[in-house]
Parts: structure tokens; sequence; C-alpha cells
């Protein structure tokens, strides 16, 4: 129904030549799109899965709603300003960006949400190499993180603050890799990396096809590895304890 409401406004305007308005109804029928193709895929997701769909359902239909909310408002705005009232124009004005920034803070939400759900690229027991600095190690914890980034707006031409889940991994470098404390090792170390710093063999290679059977390179050296790992697969990396 709102989808049908966008296009018939969007045709009146056209054809009574108001073209910025049109370009705005048009705008506003790509983001009910999304929100229709968000819906279908989430109507997937719980088809699969079997519950949770209620209340994605109504959330949807909240954001459908606000769409056309808005084209009402869109008329309100334009017969006041046709009526010179610009008090009322200005108060229709206030509630229209109200009802944006809602769908933009809800669109926000529903981001961070999908980030959330992103699985991490690296396991527990996974050998990896730092990519900048060359050491090896053994993975042996995964945590997610919110943090902030900014992103260019090309339709905005302006830079804006965002927030983005990244994984961070908590990795047991090879003993030969620790930082010296004049000339001595400072103990055992632990590092905590992000994804992109890290690199590992991608199927079908494996960590033994890669790295061989040289226990200078193809073992992983500290003195935890006993306490959180039973040993090695056959591709070469640590099975948790």
């Amino acid at each position: 129904l709102a989808q049908r409401e966008l296009e018939s406004a969007f045709q009146r305007l056209v054809n009574m030549e108001m073209y910025e308005e049109a370009r705005l109804v048009a705008s506003q029928q790509e983001k009910l799109q999304e929100i229709v193709d968000d819906q279908v895929s989430a109507s997937g997701d719980e088809s699969s899965s079997g519950d949770g769909g209620e209340g994605s359902s109504e959330q949807q239909l909240d954001d459908g709603d606000m769409v056309v909310k808005i084209l009402s408002l869109r008329t309100d705005l334009q017969r006041a300003i046709d009526g010179e009232d610009y008090v009322k124009a200005s108060q229709v004005r206030d509630a229209i960006l109200e009802i944006e920034g809602a769908m933009e803070e809800r669109r926000k939400k529903q981001a961070l949400a999908a980030e959330m759900k992103k699985e991490p690229k690296y396991n527990l027991g996974q050998c990896v190499v730092h990519w900048q600095d060359g050491w090896t190690g053994v993975i042996c914890g995964i945590q997610q993180e919110a943090e902030k980034v900014k992103r260019k707006d090309v339709e905005a031409k302006e830079t804006v603050e965002g927030v983005e889940m990244v994984y961070k991994y908590c990795v047991l470098p090879d003993v030969r890799y620790w930082p010296k404390a004049g000339g001595k090792d400072r103990g055992p170390c632990v590092a905590l990396v992000r994804e992109k710093e890290l690199n590992a063999p991608q199927p079908p290679a494996t960590w033994r096809s890669v790295h061989g059977e040289d226990p200078e390179s193809f073992l992983v050296s500290h003195p935890y590895m006993y306490l959180l790992f039973y040993g090695q697969d056959g591709e070469g990396n640590y099975v948790p304890s």
C-alpha cells in the first residue's frame, strides 16, 4: 500500500513539474524498497528457524508507517508554503526531520545487529601469522568489540561517524618472538590482535602444507600451550582442551 501511494505521489509531482519534490519521493521509494527487501530476507531466516517472526514483522510495519507519514507531512508542508503559513510550515518541517532521524537511527541499529551476527574469520586453536611483523602464534581467545569509524557519505558529501563491530583475537605468540627487556624475556606473552592484522592459509591449503614438518616453522612453542590445547590436528592447527 505504501509503495502504491509513493508511486502515485511521484507521478502527480512529475505531471505538475515539481521535480525537486519528485526526487524526494523517489528517494523515499528507494528507502521503502530496502525495508521490503529486508523484511523478505528476515522472513526467510525466520521460516528456517521457526521463531521470532511476529516481532520482526511489526518492526518493518512501523518503518512503512513512517514513510507514509512523511509523505503526508510533505503534502501538508507544501500546502502551508503555498498558503504562506510559514509558522505551520516550520512545525511540519521539524516533524519530518524528527521522523527521518528516527528512521536513520533504526537503520543504524539494524546494521549494527547485522554486524553482530557476522562470524569470526579465525577459530580457537588456529595457527596464524601477523602479516606485518611476521611472528607466528595460536589463537586462544576471541572477542567482538564496537569501534567508532568514519565513513564518506557520498550523497551528503561529508564524513560521518558510525559504529563497526570488529573481532579481536588473543594470540599466544611463539616464544622466539617475545619482546625482550634487558636482553631477557619478559615472561609468558599474550597478544591482543585485530582480525585484519592476522593471516592464515586459506583452504585447500593448511598450516601443515604451507609450513611443512620443520619444527622451527611448523610448531608453536609457548608455556600455555599444554594448558589450553591437547595437541595438533591433521591440518597443523591446535585442538582446544
